[in-house]
């Protein structure tokens, strides 16, 4: 059984009503079919909480707070020129219950950037253990969910996010020990859509044995840069707010140092239409 803390409990608390009031504001959408989300965004005040779990990080190097391990990839490298590279992908459960018609997860909400770097959500019926081909290829995946469900009121099965064919897996909807069916991906990652800035506003986390965090910034022009989070309790305020142009990578990385700490974490901000060039670097936003 995996080990969880008083401070990560609470966390999983915060983050799932963090999420129900975002998710409050998704409108029903024919299934398969692929929607722009600005006018959600409008309709819930732009606020993001993006979350991520990892039950087990090392001690060797950095992990993603996600909940697969390592350095979550990224579909498509770094986009200097549009259109952005994308990736084709498919969806896949670990369960013969999660169908269209099962009684696990049905339909499953896969929200993402295409290749001009505009937020569009795709809804998809689940096949259980046979893939299912995401009809628009993507440049990142964004924070996805469980859109409809049977009477298990969850995914039966772990849900994969991959490339076609059994591909590099992008993302997981876990199955929550609990009982308790939570149905969202964490995975501690955010790319800002096109046409847009992204203000950080808070980090909270609980943990039991992580001794160094960092807050990853990856920018086309610049690379990597690098903040370093001391850990102090739930919450660490490393010079918020911090505002994160159109196409920055933003993740939380962690390192333990036993090589099992657990790690729950929630990056919450809004999103504000500011359109920037292709060239324009952080220090101009805003």
């Amino acid at each position: 059984m995996s080990k969880r803390n008083t401070s990560a409990v609470q966390i999983a608390a915060i983050l799932a009503i963090s999420l129900a009031v975002f998710w409050a504001g998704i409108s029903t959408i024919p299934a398969q079919q692929s929607h722009p989300v600005s006018d959600i965004l409008e309709r819930t005040a732009r606020m993001r909480t993006v979350t991520g779990e990892n039950e087990n990080i090392g001690s060797v190097s950095d992990e993603t707070i996600w909940p697969a391990g390592g350095i979550r990839p990224k579909p498509g490298p770094f986009c200097t020129v549009l259109p952005c590279a994308t990736v084709a992908l498919e969806i896949v459960s670990d369960s013969i219950l999660d169908t269209i018609a099962g009684l696990g997860v049905q339909v499953v909400l896969v929200n993402g950037l295409d290749s001009a770097g505009k937020e569009i959500e795709q809804l998809i019926d689940m096949n259980g253990t046979e893939p299912v081909p995401i009809p628009i290829s993507l440049y990142r995946i964004q924070p996805s969910r469980n859109a409809q469900v049977g009477t298990l009121r969850g995914n039966d099965g772990v849900i994969s996010i991959q490339g076609i064919g059994g591909g590099i897996l992008y993302d997981i909807i876990e199955i929550d020990p609990g009982g308790t069916p939570f149905g969202v991906t964490h995975s501690g990652t955010f790319t800002v859509p096109a046409g847009n800035v992204f203000v950080l506003e808070s980090i909270f986390w609980g943990t039991d044995d992580v001794t160094r965090a960092l807050l990853i910034q990856d920018f086309r022009l610049s690379g990597i840069r690098v903040l370093p989070v001391i850990i102090q309790g739930q919450e660490q305020i490393i010079g918020l707010p911090l505002c994160f142009p159109a196409f920055t990578d933003i993740e939380i990385r962690a390192q333990s140092d036993t090589g099992n700490g657990q790690m729950t974490v929630a990056l919450t901000g809004e999103l504000f239409p500011r359109p920037l060039s292709l060239t324009q670097e952080v220090g101009l936003c805003p």
